[in-house]
């Protein structure tokens, strides 16, 4: 299921693209793939160290684009500070 909605939002992503005032990075299908994203984190994280994870391990888990992951965060150190910022409230 969760596949489907970011399968949308990323087509919604790129049918804003044309004109880039109609796209904001912080809308709820964004959120919701960056979340999607952290969870994959965190279920790697169950079964291997930080070291041997790859953004591609990370994409895989969750069904999305590795060029997704890279419009939301510059490498996984940018994902982990975005989920401590998130995961503290």
């Amino acid at each position: 299921m969760m596949y489907n909605i970011i399968t949308s939002g990323i087509a919604a992503q790129s049918s804003c693209s044309r004109n880039p005032k109609t796209f904001r990075k912080d809308t709820p299908m964004s959120e919701t793939t960056k979340w999607a994203l952290a969870n994959s984190l965190k279920d790697l994280l169950q079964t291997r160290n930080l070291d041997r994870i790859t953004v591609s391990d990370i994409t895989d888990a969750c069904g999305v684009n590795r060029m997704t992951f890279y419009y939301h965060f510059q490498d996984i150190y940018d994902l982990i500070d975005w989920m401590l910022l998130h995961d503290a409230d």
